[in-house]
């Protein structure tokens, strides 16, 4: 069985690769648009995207199916996953303004997923935590 602490330094790597080849996107965007160059960094950050996305959607899934948690970044990373595709298809200078707008929906995507994985008190395990603690509690001695 999977622990899920390794899960979660696996989600939270993941999730600043993600962040990473967003980086990489925006820069080569900014140099494509500036002067016609950088295409062709830009399309290897699109399939890391598409790469480390789809990683960190399973990542995510198996989060869920151990430690019962990350349900709404499992769904926020698979709609990533599967935008970064819609993305790729509408990526050329005739469709820039949506190009732009779904990059922005990525990156705030990818942004609210890692302040999850980084955040201390993650949505329903908080209440494991304070069951164990009193758990504990009740064993000890006075």
């Amino acid at each position: 069985m999977t622990s899920p602490h390794l899960l979660l330094v696996l989600v939270r790597g993941l999730c600043l690769i993600n962040l990473g080849a967003l980086g990489l996107l925006f820069g080569s965007a900014g140099l494509y648009i500036q002067d016609f160059r950088g295409l062709d960094v830009h399309g290897l950050g699109a399939i890391g995207l598409h790469v480390t996305s789809g990683l960190l959607a399973v990542a995510l899934l198996l989060m869920v199916k151990v430690s019962k948690t990350g349900r709404v970044p499992t769904v926020l990373a698979l709609a990533t996953f599967g935008l970064s595709f819609l993305q790729a298809a509408i990526g050329s200078t005739m469709t820039l303004a949506g190009h732009v707008s779904g990059a922005l929906l990525l990156t705030v995507m990818l942004t609210w997923v890692t302040a999850w994985a980084f955040s201390s008190r993650r949505r329903g395990e908080e209440h494991r935590r304070t069951e164990t603690r009193n758990h504990s509690l009740e064993g000890a001695s006075s």
